[in-house]
């Protein structure tokens, strides 16, 4: 009787553990929501990042990585994927101020492609980070962080994309 309380008791945790975890969207609900595919997103966050890099710059759709899954696993609570939010990324060490001030420029002008500033909900926060994003939830972004080296990076990203 203990036994069987105890596989009960565990059958019954296991199920609320999973119960509590969100999946997330599945292929066929990005399918049946918006229809963007990794296809059609892949070479949109190429030309975004295209336009906030600061210096001339090509992104081959084969560099946009397919970015971080939009589900999460119950057993391991990281994310997994299909479907997937492709992104790329670069990043310099110690960038002078000439080259921060030029990538805000750039992302500033990405208002004129439809982006919009999100608020910053992180007080104190370092100014220089930002994210703006479009009504399709595509977003470029800049953080810096570090000290001696700091780092600066840009990235752009999309929502999720069914495989």
């Amino acid at each position: 009787m203990r036994r069987a309380a105890l596989i009960l008791a565990t059958g019954l945790a296991t199920a609320a553990c999973g119960a509590f975890v969100p999946a997330g969207p599945t292929n066929q609900d990005i399918a049946a929501s918006t229809g963007l595919t990794v296809a059609q997103a892949i070479p949109r966050v190429a030309a975004n990042f295209e336009l906030i890099w600061p210096e001339p710059v090509t992104v081959a759709d084969g560099a946009v990585r397919l970015g971080s899954g939009c589900r999460t696993d119950p057993d391991t609570l990281r994310s997994a994927g299909p479907p997937w939010a492709p992104s790329y990324e670069q990043e310099k060490v110690d960038p002078p101020a000439e080259f921060i001030d030029r990538a805000l420029a750039k992302l500033d002008a990405m208002t004129a492609h439809g982006f919009v500033l999100a608020a910053n909900p992180i007080p104190g926060d370092d100014p220089v980070n930002r994210v703006y994003r479009d009504a399709d939830g595509f977003s470029v972004a800049a953080i810096r962080y570090g000290a001696a080296p700091s780092r600066f990076a840009l990235r752009a990203a999309s929502p999720c994309a069914a495989e």
